[in-house]
């Protein structure tokens, strides 16, 4: 995996985003919406996705970086998983890992 951020063209981040649209109420990993809102709202490691949606924390890796959504480093996901993303956030602001490239 590349250590380097990787840069998404708009033209093919708004491709790869209608491509899950059609995923929208389907409980998968090929829904960026379902991704999103368990990652960041609910505050849901790539392991506990993974296990709700019955497929291997890799997956759900390599679907974040197809979508282009960044995953926190393990110091902020830490305080994700105690204090809850809001509470984290009130800590410190959120660190980042790189975006890995996603091999099609």
């Amino acid at each position: 995996m590349s250590k380097k951020n990787v840069i998404i063209p708009a033209h093919v981040f708004l491709k790869r985003l209608s491509e899950g649209a059609n995923q929208a109420y389907h409980m998968t990993y090929k829904n960026p919406f379902l991704l999103a809102y368990l990652y960041y709202t609910e505050g849901m490691s790539t392991v506990e996705i993974a296990e709700m949606l019955d497929c291997e924390q890799r997956t759900i890796r390599r679907y974040m970086n197809y979508y282009g959504f960044k995953r926190f480093t393990k110091k902020f996901s830490l305080l994700v998983k105690h204090h809850g993303v809001e509470g984290a956030l009130k800590l410190q602001a959120p660190e980042f890992y790189p975006l890995g490239v996603h091999n099609d």
